[in-house]
């Protein structure tokens, strides 16, 4: 009824109550939780990445792990694939600057673990966002673009 929820509310608010995270994850089987594994994050690209996914994660009610491979070795990969291996995230966004084999790795290790790549191979099986260098270059000296003012 109107009357008990409103009551309920009063000592939500008078208690200053809490939800308690874990118990919320138990009953939602979700962490609101992503992970990030990234490679390559001194160039500039990586790393302007991982602020744009923070953004978009934080506006979606996630929070986000961040992973740096820093050499992407086999025994970094298996130390990686162990630590999420609990499904301790909702699912795993890779940002990795060059086309490398740690996506099939990844993959392989992950599995039914929902993964998206940015800078992935085109055609690729995986889910992935590609970002056309060629076609941005191209438009960006149209020579119609210096000639127009406005």
């Amino acid at each position: 009824s109107p009357s008990t929820r409103r009551r309920v509310l009063e000592a939500i608010k008078a208690l200053e109550y809490q939800p308690n995270k874990a118990a919320q994850m138990l009953v939602t089987q979700r962490t609101s939780t992503l992970g990030v594994i990234t490679y390559g994050t001194s160039f500039y690209g990586p790393a302007h990445m991982m602020v744009g996914v923070e953004k978009a994660a934080k506006v979606a009610g996630y929070r986000l792990l961040y992973y740096n491979l820093e050499n992407a070795s086999p025994d970094e990969i298996h130390s990686l694939v162990d630590s999420l291996g609990g499904h301790t995230v909702d699912g795993i966004v890779i940002i990795c600057p060059v086309q490398s084999p740690i996506y099939a790795d990844l993959e392989r290790g992950l599995q039914g673990l929902p993964m998206v790549s940015v800078g992935g191979a085109l055609g690729s099986q995986q889910s992935s966002v590609i970002i056309d260098q060629h076609l941005g270059s191209r438009l960006a000296t149209q020579p119609t673009r210096w000639c127009t003012r406005q």
